[in-house]
């Protein structure tokens, strides 16, 4: 059997396949364990990081599109422009406007979208 588990940083993918740090007992367990259930635990917790990321990544897409769906009802509703939209969404739900990737993380967005937030709140300004 090939073994390609890392010691050193079990913990660190606990932590990215379950969202936090290791027990000390599961420490324990994973230092007494054989190199072979060491390799079962491992992969184990990569298929764990495997579904929590495909999850991550369905819900992302869930809120892009509910996003969208929000900025075509507040045009609706009379928002001139895609930015003053954008503007009401944010400022409906109160969200400090000071860091636009805090916009993004509020609304479960990814950063790559923040420019969006940047002009809208520049827009704003002018």
């Amino acid at each position: 059997m090939e073994y390609t588990y890392v010691s050193y940083i079990v913990s660190d993918l606990h932590k990215d396949a379950r969202g936090y740090r290791p027990s000390m007992s599961f420490m324990e367990t994973w230092t007494e364990s054989s190199p072979d259930i060491k390799q079962s635990i491992w992969d184990s917790l990569l298929e764990e990081l495997d579904r929590r990321n495909t999850e991550e990544k369905e819900q992302e897409e869930l809120c892009i599109k509910e996003f969208h769906k929000n900025i075509s009802s507040a045009m609706d509703l009379g928002a001139k422009d895609s930015n003053q939209a954008i503007r009401w969404l944010v400022e409906s739900r109160e969200i400090d406007t000071m860091d636009k990737g805090y916009i993004c993380y509020c609304l479960g967005l990814p950063y790559s979208m923040e420019q969006l937030f940047i002009d809208a709140f520049k827009q704003e300004n002018v």
